[in-house]
């Protein structure tokens, strides 16, 4: 059965949008060539930020694979379970960041930051017991 979990938006993330887009604002207020230029370009990389923010997957599928998607603008990945090593609750920023660090492969990582932690590691421990169990 397919398992879905939404992307965490932290107020950083809403801050360098809103960031961005004030910067945006000021550079197409100027009204010179260059100026719009660089707010395009602020226009362009808030609109991937915002993309990547809303559209954040992380999905447990029925081929006992996680897929981590990071909006439309992004490649999936795709981690079988069975190559996962370890998975384990992380905090960073003293304190400030929470998120799952889960190791697969040789030094490979992701880190994911769902809405809901521990509902995610339960759900990966009960599926990589699964695989084990096979």
């Amino acid at each position: 059965m397919k398992r879905t979990f939404q992307h965490r938006v932290t107020v950083a993330g809403v801050s360098l949008v809103l960031l961005l887009a004030a910067v945006a604002l000021f550079f197409f207020w100027k009204r010179t060539s260059s100026a719009a230029v660089v707010a395009t370009l602020a226009l362009c990389v808030d609109v991937f930020i915002v993309e990547r923010l809303i559209h954040t997957t992380y999905v447990f599928t029925d081929d006992d694979r996680l897929v981590v998607s990071h909006g439309r603008f992004s490649r999936p990945v795709a981690i079988p379970l069975a190559d996962v090593t370890r998975t384990e609750k992380k905090r960073s920023c003293f304190g400030l960041v929470r998120y799952v660090l889960v190791e697969y492969g040789t030094c490979r990582m992701v880190s994911v930051m769902t809405e809901n932690d521990d509902a995610f590691v339960k759900e990966m421990c009960k599926r990589t017991r699964y695989i084990e169990k096979r």
